[in-house]
């Protein structure tokens, strides 16, 4: 009966080890919704400690083209995990992220602005969704040409309702960029 006790309690807890998944799994199956352009499940391996509304409300756009620029984005970026530490309930993924270059793309952005000033084309008297309508047009064929550039980042992960959730919004760094023009 001892050996049987032993034995249930040494499957139960895995042999020494936590009993919880490999935090890079969370990672993997959070970019493959986002490259699926599934983005409420891809939102469902995120934590509630994130602004979720906010998240999702960027990644599917208020404004007219919004939409299309997030999924050339997202077409254009690859999410790879490469290790992960875990300490209880916390966890960090560091992950290779290839992203479009983002400096470059303010960059464009603004040279657009200024040729379409250029043009003749009078934006003072335009609505702010009109001059929006103008720039998605073109910064979707922007976003195509850009390089690309491979930096690594540290996924911050918790344990939460028996799974790990993404605690670091992982497109700081675009939203960013486009907090410029807002």
């Amino acid at each position: 009966m001892a050996l049987l006790c032993l034995a249930l309690l040494a499957g139960a807890l895995g042999c020494g080890g936590s009993g919880k998944p490999d935090p890079k799994q969370t990672v993997t199956d959070f970019w493959n919704a986002m490259k699926a352009g599934d983005y409420s499940k891809a939102l469902s391996y995120m934590s509630t400690t994130l602004d979720l509304e906010n998240i999702k409300k960027n990644l599917e756009g208020e404004e007219p083209g919004e939409k299309e620029i997030t999924d050339a984005l997202i077409k254009k970026m690859d999410m790879v995990p490469k290790s992960s530490k875990t300490e209880g309930d916390n966890a960090t993924v560091n992950t290779e992220v290839t992203m479009p270059d983002m400096e470059k793309l303010v960059e464009e952005m603004f040279k657009l602005i200024g040729e379409m000033m250029e043009s003749g084309m009078d934006i003072s008297q335009m609505s702010e969704e009109q001059i929006a309508a103008a720039l998605m047009e073109k910064i979707g064929k922007i976003i195509g040409e850009l390089p690309t550039v491979t930096k690594t980042m540290d996924i911050k992960m918790v344990w939460e309702a028996d799974a790990w959730k993404i605690k670091t919004n992982p497109f700081e760094d675009i939203e960013k960029a486009f907090e410029r023009f807002q």
